[in-house]
């Protein structure tokens, strides 16, 4: 996957500049395995502030699958070999739609990313609002079979940070796929869907991001 992170704003907060800065590092390096990324003393040197937001910011970026630390011996990034990747969730509120052929198509085509990056999709028919927060937090994106989902169950998403894609015409906000037969078929449009969830987990970036190099996807800013 492709880790050429966008610029870094100059209106972040501390915190979110640290994080910032150490996720395109982290994403850059070529090794395999894992690598010191400094002490929390170093990191208050070298970004000028406070161990309590230092703090803050390596939580970001463990729960993102980045880093992990060791007590007593510092805090290592995973290597290109070792990094892991938040699961995929595909929620469809309709039971009887897995058993079209499009929708058995789009779970293919994300599990080859998702068994590639070493995660899983994880197939969810009841209403966000309904999921326990530890299932939440695991996650790191949603793919939407709009059917039946409503505006107000979005807000989970939201209020977790939780990137989202959803697919088909809609009522639902963008960011969206269409698949088509000419362009995007559905195949397709799990795995890319899976892809810019897994890297918007992994990176920050917004989904809007992406519009940039995917004129099959209307995204915008959740």
């Amino acid at each position: 996957m492709n880790y050429n992170v966008l610029e870094i704003p100059v209106n972040l907060s501390a915190r979110s500049r640290i994080v910032a800065i150490l996720t395109q590092e982290i994403l850059k390096r070529e090794e395999p395995k894992a690598f010191s990324i400094g002490s929390e003393n170093q990191l208050c040197g070298r970004f000028s502030v406070s161990r309590v937001t230092v703090r803050h910011a390596l939580s970001d970026l463990e729960h993102r699958g980045l880093i992990y630390r060791k007590h007593g011996k510092g805090t290592f990034a995973h290597g290109r070999s070792t990094r892991v990747h938040r699961n995929i969730a595909l929620l469809f509120k309709l039971r009887e739609s897995i058993q079209q052929r499009a929708i058995l198509e789009l779970i293919q085509g994300a599990q080859t990313i998702t068994a590639s990056l070493r995660s899983a999709l994880i197939l969810i028919s009841t209403s966000p609002k309904e999921w326990r927060a530890d299932m939440t937090s695991s996650l790191g994106g949603v793919i939407v079979m709009p059917e039946e989902v409503t505006l107000e169950e979005l807000t989970v998403f939201r209020d977790h940070k939780l990137p989202f894609v959803s697919i088909g015409e809609s009522h639902l906000p963008k960011p969206r796929f269409i698949p088509s037969a000419e362009e995007l078929g559905f195949f397709q449009a799990g795995q890319r869907a899976a892809e810019i969830l897994s890297r918007a987990a992994m990176t920050g970036e917004a989904l809007s991001d992406f519009s940039i190099n995917l004129p099959v996807v209307e995204a915008s800013t959740l």
